[in-house]
């Protein structure tokens, strides 16, 4: 902590009033306990949020199902990016894959990819 003759080093005798520089320390100080006071009300907010769900066994389902989704649509991936005119243009390929029906493909290997696979945020939006 600071000595009391580095905030006064030219006049070590001053008035008890002359302490305005600690100001600052005593609003740091009120700062942190509210800010304690805060995050003590946002874990008990969260905890209470949370007190009905007691019940997790079908948690290990659903990180099941996200994760074969996640797959799937990975493997489905694979396509779009090798049909995909950019991707083609830039690895040079573009003529020997383009095809008359290929924007069908890409449309329908896509919407397959964002139903499929975001099916499970997609009913959580609806629920909410």
């Amino acid at each position: 902590m600071e000595d009391h003759k580095s905030h006064h080093p030219e006049n070590s005798e001053h008035t008890h009033d002359d302490h305005t520089h600690h100001r600052s320390h005593q609003n740091n100080k009120m700062m942190n306990e509210n800010a304690s006071h805060l995050h003590d009300d946002k874990k008990s907010s969260v905890s209470a949020d949370h007190s009905n769900h007691h019940n997790h066994a079908g948690h290990s389902s659903m990180i099941g199902d996200y994760r074969k989704r996640f797959w799937i649509s990975l493997v489905v991936t694979l396509p779009i990016l090798i049909f995909s005119p950019m991707i083609q243009h830039f690895l040079g390929i573009r003529e020997l894959l383009q095809f008359s029906g290929e924007n069908y493909l890409l449309f329908v290997l896509s919407s397959f990819v964002f139903f499929f696979g975001g099916l499970p945020f997609l009913k959580g939006i609806y629920e909410e």
